[in-house]
Order: structure tokens, then C-alpha cells, then sequence
């Protein structure tokens, strides 16, 4: 209750804040600010004061979960999803396979579970994103590849692209600086006073952000019926997977890791599976994929998935329940097929009537 409560204040500020300053307050500046300045200073802490949290046992199977999540999701999406959304076309589907399976946990989670949750669940987020950037990096930017038939250069080429994208982010400076130091048995008291100050004053700020940053981002625009069938899918099916993975694993994954293996499968269609997107000829690029529905896709389930993300761990670690989650999961993807039908109905009957009316346009020419 007391999380639920500290949710719905946080969140009425933020609507408040955005009512007050309106166009004012640029969440785009917000948001680079968290991911550049406060994220790496609270994942930094995080990490070097739950040391006894991330065994180097816990950290691998962090990572190996992670890739599990983002390979089932990617098949889903891929093969699964056309089947069950016929008439999608080409470009959807393969637009559909990268954006949906890729997972933004640091920017939808971290900060979420950092201020309304537990610092164990928080840090738990910060090193799933490893396995998540190792996959929309690598593996995206592979299929991407093979699908415009562009090797964008070298191997060489590609490697040095990959390790500045992957190390020269400062969440991910952050990541690996707090694993080297935590791997020499280093803990947050062992850094000087001063350094410590400067860290926990850094991310002080991100409690207020948050709700600035939510309020301004959640917003629907361009919600298709497609579309909203298509993020009923995916968090239907995020469900599920969510609640497979806890009946394979009852004994293995403790109360805090089972919430975020409840929560990562619904975090955002990732920014940085768009990016490389981005990263190609834009001409072969359109060709193969839908730019302007990754761009509704990431924007709509964005918001959806903040909300999504508060609501759970404000509810906590009861949400746990994998009986739960497949009946929850499993009605979301029943929903969504009820829903495409009628669209696809509505719009046939929509060209209909078009070509109706043409027809007793052209007979009253004549």
C-alpha cells in the first residue's frame, strides 16, 4: 500500500508539473539528462552497495535470461505474430521482429524500481540490460543487415562501431566500471568520502525526474488499431513468457528476480533497436521496414510501458503468481485477435462501400 500511495503522488506531480510548465519543459532534453547524467551515477551505485546480490553465478544467469527473453520475443514476433495478425505485410512484420524484441530496462525499469521499489530490484534491471544491448547490437544489427543486403563495411569497420556504441555510453561506462571494482571485492564505503558524496548527490534529482519525465511521455499518438492489437500481443505474450519462465524455474529465481523477469518482458520497444535502423541506407532501409510505425510503436508502448512498470512494483512482489500472469497474458492475446478481426472487418467494409459509391458516381456520369 505504501508503494501504491508513494506511485500515485509521484505521478500526480509530474501531470501537475507538465500542466504547469507546458510547453515549457522539454522531456527530450529530460530524458538525455537521465540517461547521460543520473542513470550512470544511480546503476554505479546500485551495483558497488549489492555486491551479495550479484553473485558472479546471478550475474550470468542475469544475461543468459536476458538473451533467452529477447530470442523468444524476437521468434514471437517474427513467426508467430503474422500468423495470429494476418495481413500485416512484409515490412510490419520485420519492423515488428526488431522493435519487439528488443527491451529497454534501464530507461523503463531502473529508475522506476530505484525509486519506488527495492535498490536489489533495481540493481537486478541495471545488469539485464547487458544481455539486452549484447542482442540489439549484435543480433539486430545483423538482421537489419541480412535484410537490406548491406554489410555496412568491414569487420573492423563494424567492431569499432559496435564498442562505441556499447562502451562510450555512459550507462554503460557505469556498468562496467562498478563490475570491475565490485570483481576486486570494492564496495561504495571503500571509495573515498568525497567520490561517494558526489555520486549520491548526482543521483538524488532522479526522484524528482521521474515523474517530469513519465508525464511528459506518456502520450498516444497514432494508435492504429493495428497497432494497439500488435502491443496487446506483446505484452500478452511478455505474460506468459514471464510466467513460463517462473514454473521452469521455482527454485532458481528468488522473489525480486521474479518480479523483474515479470516486468523486463514489458519494458519499451527499444530507442536503440531504432537507432540501428538508422545506421543503414535509409532508401534500402524503407524498402524492408515500416519507419514511421517503429516510430508510433516506440512512442505509444513507451508511455504504456512506464505505467505498466509503475503499477507492478507498486503492487510488489505478489504480482509473482505465474497461475496469474498466463491467464492475464492469455486474455490480453484473445483480446487482441477479437480486436484486429473487427478492424480488418471495419475496414473492408469501409472499401466497400468507397467502391460502391464510385460505382454509382461513375453510373450517374454516364
Amino acid at each position: 500500500m505504501v508503494y501504491v500511495i508513494r506511485t500515485i503522488v509521484l505521478f500526480m506531480i509530474g501531470l501537475w508539473l507538465k500542466n504547469k510548465f507546458k510547453e515549457e519543459l522539454s522531456f527530450k532534453s529530460i530524458k538525455i539528462v537521465m540517461m547521460q547524467v543520473f542513470l550512470p551515477a544511480v546503476i554505479f551505485y546500485l551495483i558497488l552497495t549489492n555486491k551479495e546480490g550479484i553473485s558472479e553465478h546471478g550475474l550470468w544467469m542475469i544475461i543468459v535470461a536476458t538473451l533467452a527473453l529477447n530470442f523468444l520475443t524476437f521468434g514471437f514476433a517474427k513467426f508467430v505474430l503474422p500468423k495470429l495478425l494476418p495481413s500485416l505485410g512484409k515490412k510490419i512484420i520485420n519492423t515488428n521482429a526488431v522493435m519487439l524484441s528488443a527491451y529497454a530496462p534501464c530507461i523503463t525499469v531502473v529508475p522506476i524500481a530505484a525509486a519506488i521499489s527495492t535498490n536489489v530490484n533495481a540493481t537486478y534491471a541495471a545488469l539485464f540490460d547487458i544481455g539486452d544491448k549484447f542482442f540489439i547490437f549484435v543480433i539486430l544489427f545483423a538482421y537489419i543487415s541480412v535484410q537490406v543486403q548491406e554489410k555496412s563495411g568491414g569487420f573492423g569497420q563494424n567492431a569499432s562501431r559496435f564498442l562505441k556504441k556499447i562502451i562510450l555510453q555512459p550507462i554503460n561506462l557505469a556498468l562496467i566500471l562498478s563490475l570491475v571494482l565490485s570483481s576486486q571485492n570494492i564496495v561504495f564505503e571503500d571509495l573515498p568520502s568525497v567520490v561517494q558524496q558526489v555520486i549520491v548527490d548526482i543521483k538524488a534529482p532522479l526522484l524528482i525526474l521521474i515523474p517530469i519525465f513519465i508525464a511528459g511521455v506518456v502520450s498516444f499518438e497514432n494508435m492504429s488499431k493495428t497497432l494497439l492489437s500488435v502491443l496487446m500481443y506483446k505484452y500478452g505474450f511478455g505474460f506468459v513468457v514471464s510466467a513460463i519462465f517462473l514454473l521452469l524455474f521455482p527454485g532458481v529465481i528468488t522473489a525480486g528476480l521474479g518480479l523483474l523477469v515479470v516486468v523486463a518482458p514489458l519494458a519499451s520497444s527499444s530507442m536503440w533497436a531504432k537507432q540501428n535502423l538508422m545506421e543503414f541506407d535509409q532508401e534500402k532501409v524503407s524498402q524492408k521496414f515500416d519507419l514511421e510505425f517503429a516510430d508510433d510503436l516506440f512512442t505509444n508502448s513507451f508511455g504504456i510501458s512506464l505505467l505498466l512498470n509503475f503499477l507492478i512494483f507498486s503492487i510488489g512482489e505478489s504480482v509473482v503468481n505465474p497461475n496469474l500472469l498466463l491467464i492475464v497474458g492469455g486474455g490480453l492475446m484473445v483480446t487482441a485477435s477479437m480486436l484486429y478481426v473487427r478492424s480488418r472487418k471495419a475496414a473492408r467494409q469501409a472499401q466497400l462501400a468507397a467502391a460502391e459509391a464510385q460505382a454509382q458516381k461513375e453510373l450517374a456520369l454516364r
